[in-house]
C-alpha cells in the first residue's frame, strides 16, 4: 500500500461513505492508526498481518491483533467486514472467505478494497525507489477473479466501483487530478483502488 497520509485519507473517506457510524466492524488489512477510528465504530476488531500492529494502541472498542488473515475465524457477528488489500496478501483466498462467512449475518456487508492489477508494474517500481512500502502482495486479482472467489464462497457481489488515479498529494496536484477523473471518468478502468461490496447468501452454508 502507498505509505503517504494523503492516500490513507482517500481510502478512509471512501469507507466513511460506505459505513454508517456506530456499526460493528471486522477489519483485515495493513495497520493504519487513523482509518478505523475515523469510522467511529460501535466496536471494531482489527486483524493485521504485520508484527507492528500487535503493539498498536487500541481502546475499549477498537482492538488490534496480529495473525495471518486466513487463520482467523470470527467468534461473533459483525455489521461490516473490511478486507483491505487482504485478498492480495493472504496465502489462501478460499479459506479466508470461508472464515469471513462465519462472521456474517444476513445484513452484513463485506467491503473489499484491492489495488488494480494493472498497477502492478508501477507499484513494484514505487516500492523499489521508496515511494511505497514493500508489500507482501501474493495475488494480483482482477475484479472478475474476486467475483469468482466470492461466488464460490457463498457471497453475492452487489456493487463494484473504482477510485483514485493519483495516490500522491503533491500540493494541489493529486486532489485536482482525482477530482477531474471523477467528473470525467474516461480512465475509470485504470484507477488504482477497486472496491467490491458483497452480501452473504445465507442458504449457501445452511
Amino acid at each position: 500500500m502507498i505509505k503517504h497520509t494523503y492516500y490513507y485519507s482517500l481510502i478512509a473517506k471512501t469507507l466513511k461513505f460506505l459505513i454508517p457510524e456506530q456499526k460493528s466492524i471486522l477489519y483485515f488489512g495493513v495497520y493504519d492508526p487513523t482509518t478505523i477510528p475515523s469510522l467511529n465504530p460501535l466496536y471494531a476488531f482489527c486483524l493485521c498481518d504485520e508484527q507492528n500492529c500487535s503493539h498498536a494502541a487500541g481502546n475499549d472498542h477498537i482492538k488490534y491483533y496480529h495473525s495471518k488473515f486466513q487463520d482467523y475465524v470470527p467468534e461473533k457477528k459483525f455489521d461490516y467486514i473490511i478486507l483491505d488489500i487482504a485478498l492480495g496478501r493472504t496465502e489462501d483466498i478460499c479459506k479466508l472467505l470461508k472464515n469471513v462467512f462465519h462472521g456474517c449475518e444476513r445484513h452484513t456487508r463485506v467491503i473489499i478494497h484491492q489495488e488494480n492489477h494493472l498497477w502492478e508494474p508501477l507499484l513494484k517500481l514505487a516500492g523499489a525507489i521508496g515511494l511505497k512500502k514493500k508489500e507482501k502482495t501474493k495475488n494480483w486479482l482482477s475484479v472478475s477473479d474476486i467475483t469468482t472467489f466470492l461466488q464460490s464462497s457463498g457471497f453475492e457481489p452487489t456493487r463494484t466501483f473504482n477510485k483514485n488515479v493519483f495516490p500522491l498529494k503533491l500540493g494541489f496536484v493529486g486532489p485536482v487530478i482525482n477530482w477531474l477523473c471523477c467528473v470525467f471518468p474516461f480512465f475509470d478502468f485504470f484507477k488504482l483502488d477497486q472496491f467490491i461490496i458483497a452480501r452473504p447468501i445465507m442458504k449457501s452454508y445452511l
